[in-house]
Formats: structure tokens, sequence, C-alpha cells
């Protein structure tokens, strides 16, 4: 309670709330000048700063939700491999970023331009619509797999 009220004085009007009727307003474009906008916009952009500076706490960045994690085992290019994959992940991803074979391009990330070929069991899959958890206990060959196969790469089926 204000001690105004506990003394028996009158409140300020000066310091009251008054109802502004919106018709008479000066927040009317078409009657505010632009020295009374100005003068609103500025007063807005230091009150915003004065705000800032009061030492506030910063708010602090949110970190993504992890999907839940499952470890696979998966044989690449002859090489077996056991990984905790998060089940988000595509086996484009698996193979590039936590196998480290970068032959397996993510190009367009939808299935349509094969940069993300590979071969898991034999068949020709697009690495880029498969997920990582899928792959589990599969026989993954990649273009670098393809490479040590022979000297040169050659037709991975025969004509």
């Amino acid at each position: 309670m204000r001690d105004d009220k506990k003394q028996g004085k009158k409140p300020n009007k000066d310091l009251a709330v008054k109802y502004v009727n919106p018709k008479s307003s000066t927040l009317n474009p078409k009657q505010q000048s632009r020295r009374d906008f100005l003068e609103g916009t500025g007063t807005a952009v230091v009150a915003g700063a004065g705000i800032s500076a009061l030492g506030l706490p910063k708010a602090q960045a949110q970190t993504p939700p992890t999907g839940s994690r499952t470890a696979i085992n998966v044989t690449v290019n002859g090489t077996p491999h056991s990984v905790d994959v998060d089940d988000r992940w595509t086996l484009a991803e698996l193979l590039r970023d936590e196998l480290d074979l970068t032959g397996t391009k993510i190009g367009c990330n939808r299935s349509e331009c094969g940069a993300c070929t590979v071969l898991m069991d034999g068949q020709p899959i697009y690495s880029c619509s498969q997920l990582a958890v899928w792959a589990d206990g599969a026989n993954i060959r990649t273009v670098e797999g393809l490479a040590r196969m022979g000297s040169s790469l050659q037709c991975s089926k025969p004509s």
C-alpha cells in the first residue's frame, strides 16, 4: 500500500492512468505528426536499451532434443563396425560422419540424383533415404570398396 493512502492524502491525478479514446488519440496515423512519431519511437528505443542494461541474465540457448540411440553392427567394405547411432541418422550420414567414408555423397537428400548410392547386401540403394538402424547386420559396399576390388573401378553388375 502506498504511503499517500496511509497518511490520508489523495493520490496525485497526474500519475494516474487515463483512458485514451482511440478516435481522439494522437496515435491515429492521419493526425500524428512525424515529430511525435519519432519522439515516441526514440523513447521506446532508449527504454529498451535501459532494460537490457539492467543486468538481467541472458536467455540460454536450448539444446536440440536428441533421439534415442541404438547400437548396430554393419560390415562396410569388408570391415566390421559396431556403431552407436542416433535413430534419426541416415545411412549416408553414418558412412560420411561416423565412418569417414566420404565417397558417398549427399547430393539431393531425396533419392533423386544417385550420388549416395551404395550396395547393401548386393542391391543398390540410396543411402540418403535409408535409416542407419535399418542397416543393422547388413553388408555395405561403398565406392571406396569398389575401388579396392581392382586397380580401377568396374561395373558392379554385368549388363
